[in-house]
């Protein structure tokens, strides 16, 4: 174990920039671990730049939980008092620990891990790792037009998953060392947000700025940004809500600034956004909820166990094939030695000895003509 350690928690909702200050870390010389999410067809040309040991880990915990990636309900601690906490826990520690726990500094980029953040806190300091967190904060217009292009949801739900990440992720990284970068800044005045990150965190990155700047500068492209200048949201009371969170979050962001007024600000926007869910999200709808999650969860199973059959089948038949193929090789091969033969057979030297085997038989034995 190192005498000191650090991790970059880089905290957000999915399509807000997360990726692009991961990567933009990642040349600073934090280390990621092994396999990383490479990029999509369409998506993410540079990469996730998340560790994928690390997401299938959270992926399948949040499902064990009867949830979702996508659910904009899950928060709070109930989940924490699941059964299977304690084993993902375990898993989690000993993973960490072969992909980052012998890193000066390293940095892990998950959007679930806004939910998950107490798990993982606990099972940093097990790890003598200290925590410091970076959150990515984007116009929630263009995360949700971002999410309604690739997964096909609706603007109302890329909305509340905005604000669930966000204002649970805020909450349950209090009193930690964090600092909001926004990232349209982040693209357009690199530099100085890369700078702020620096100051604010007081961590040696391995690479000095000077050394990492212009790979950093020339990551952080302008191409990185999509859906620019979203249309402007309605007046209802969700909508106005979130247009709330997101100018608190920005002026954290450009302010670099965690007060007790703006953390004032977002326990109340966080009540009235949990005041406004529990409304549609009673505990009669989230049974029903809870029950479609498990019943995915059954579909999955019996999805991979038929994907199994299906390799398994498609094994046999090209066995089969191959088998098949090598008996028609071999009954080429006979019916070949067989017309050989024949022609042999035909053969005046064939029948000359023939002819003297049938006069002189004693003198035949010792031949090697049978």
């Amino acid at each position: 174990m190192l005498q000191s350690q650090n991790c970059i928690f880089v905290m957000g909702m999915h399509r807000s920039g997360t990726s692009a200050l991961t990567g933009a870390l990642q040349l600073m010389g934090c280390q990621l671990g092994g396999q990383l999410m490479g990029p999509w067809k369409g998506d993410n040309p540079k990469g996730f730049f998340e560790n994928m040991k690390v997401f299938r880990m959270n992926e399948h915990f949040i499902k064990k939980c009867n949830s979702s990636w996508d659910d904009p309900c899950f928060y709070g601690s109930d989940w924490l008092l699941d059964k299977e906490v304690k084993q993902y826990k375990r898993d989690l520690k000993d993973l960490l620990e072969q992909e980052i726990g012998h890193h000066a500094l390293s940095a892990v980029k998950d959007p679930r891990i806004c939910i998950l953040f107490p798990v993982l806190q606990d099972v940093f300091s097990d790890m003598g790792i200290a925590i410091k967190c970076v959150f990515a904060v984007r116009d929630p217009v263009e995360v949700a037009k971002s999410l309604q292009k690739r997964d096909g949801f609706s603007l109302e739900h890329g909305l509340l998953m905005w604000m669930n990440h966000m204002l649970t992720a805020e909450y349950l990284t209090r009193g930690v060392p964090r600092v909001f970068v926004a990232f349209e800044s982040l693209i357009e005045n690199s530099e100085s947000e890369i700078s702020a990150i620096i100051e604010k965190l007081e961590l040696p990155f391995p690479r000095p700025w000077q050394e990492a700047r212009a790979d950093v500068l020339a990551f952080l492209d302008r191409d990185l940004r999509h859906h620019k200048k979203p249309p402007q949201l309605f007046d209802d009371p969700l909508s106005l809500l979130v247009q709330e969170c997101y100018a608190s979050f920005l002026e954290s962001a450009s302010k670099k600034d965690d007060s007790e007024r703006i953390v004032d600000r977002n326990d109340t926007i966080r009540k009235n956004y949990e005041k406004y869910t529990r409304f549609f999200y009673n505990p009669e709808v989230k049974g029903m909820v809870s029950g479609l999650h498990e019943t995915r969860r059954k579909i999955e199973k019996q999805t991979v166990r038929y994907q199994v059959v299906v390799a398994e089948m498609e094994r046999l038949s090209k066995d089969i094939q191959s088998r098949d193929q090598s008996v028609v090789e071999c009954e080429t091969k006979v019916l070949a030695l067989q017309d050989t033969l024949l022609q042999i057979k035909e053969s005046r030297s064939w029948r000359l000895a023939m002819f003297i085997k049938k006069c002189n038989p004693a003198s035949w034995k010792n031949s090697s003509i049978s």
